[in-house]
């Protein structure tokens, strides 16, 4: 019941470019919900979405991530949460065990909702990158490091190798065939000669070869 409060609160800011401009985007900042029933001694509510809000809410029949719960609830940062599983989506949209993500630094900043904090890079680097990598290669099933581009002094990109600890399994070999003969001695009936055997296993054997 506390929570509903919490999720009344939410909000989720929505970045669309100016039509036909090359500039920044304009930013959008809409409630996520437009109104929460809580139903008193059933533990349950009902969720009311307005309609700038509905449309990303049906995306998510195409586009999510399915996130392992001994994965992620070990992860006590709202930052290591998010770029856990940014890191899961970007490996499973590759197909890879290994793959790059790279972030313009204010499209980092945007999507982590920093507003005017830690605008120095060490003060991001120190508070969020660094701490959130030490949870996710600790206590997950990805591996990051992190690097940056820049250009002369200023940083303008920042780079993270992801990689899979999890390896696939191989294929289990397929069991070798018997030959003919070892097939009829384990087959054989008791009294049964081998002429006998073999004429009645002919046909049972042909079916065990292919199968």
């Amino acid at each position: 019941k506390a929570a509903v409060n919490d999720l009344y609160e939410w909000s989720m800011d929505i970045y669309k470019k100016p039509n036909g401009s090359s500039g920044e985007p304009d930013l959008i900042r809409n409630r996520v919900v437009d109104g929460i029933k809580y139903f008193d001694g059933e533990g349950r509510i009902e969720l009311y979405f307005g309609n700038q809000i509905a449309p990303h809410i049906s995306e998510l029949k195409s586009f999510f991530t399915k996130v392992e719960a001994r994965y992620l609830l070990p992860l006590k940062s709202g930052y290591s949460v998010r770029l856990y599983q940014i890191f899961l989506q970007t490996l499973m949209a590759s197909g890879q065990s290994v793959v790059i993500k790279e972030y313009k630094v204010d499209e980092f900043r945007r999507q982590f909702a920093l507003g005017k904090k830690y605008q120095k890079m060490k003060d991001m680097k120190r508070r969020i990158i660094t701490p959130a990598l030490e949870e996710i290669n600790e206590k997950t099933d990805i591996r990051a490091t992190f690097g940056q581009r820049s250009i002369g002094r200023k940083i303008v990109e920042l780079q993270f190798e992801i990689r899979s600890k999890v390896r696939k399994k191989k294929p289990l070999a397929k069991p070798k065939k018997m030959s003919f003969d070892d097939y009829v001695k384990k087959n054989s009936n008791p009294g049964e000669n081998w002429e006998q055997a073999r004429e009645r296993l002919t046909v049972s054997y042909q079916r065990y070869v292919e199968s």
